[in-house]
């Protein structure tokens, strides 16, 4: 989680670049997806405590 915030919050980044993989966003389509998420960052992680969960539905 630290790793995926600290690229979100630089827009870019291994870890981010991962997700976006994972999450099958076009090659063509991650600079957008990489801003968005960095001009959310504090809607995304809303607290210093945030943990991934071992926990998957």
């Amino acid at each position: 989680m630290d790793n995926l915030a600290k690229d979100i919050a630089a827009g870019h980044g291994e870890t981010l670049d991962t997700l976006a993989e994972l999450m099958e966003v076009p090659l063509q389509e991650r600079a957008e997806f990489y801003s968005r998420l960095q001009t959310n960052f504090s809607n995304i992680f809303t607290s210093t405590d945030i943990q991934a969960s071992s926990r998957c539905p």
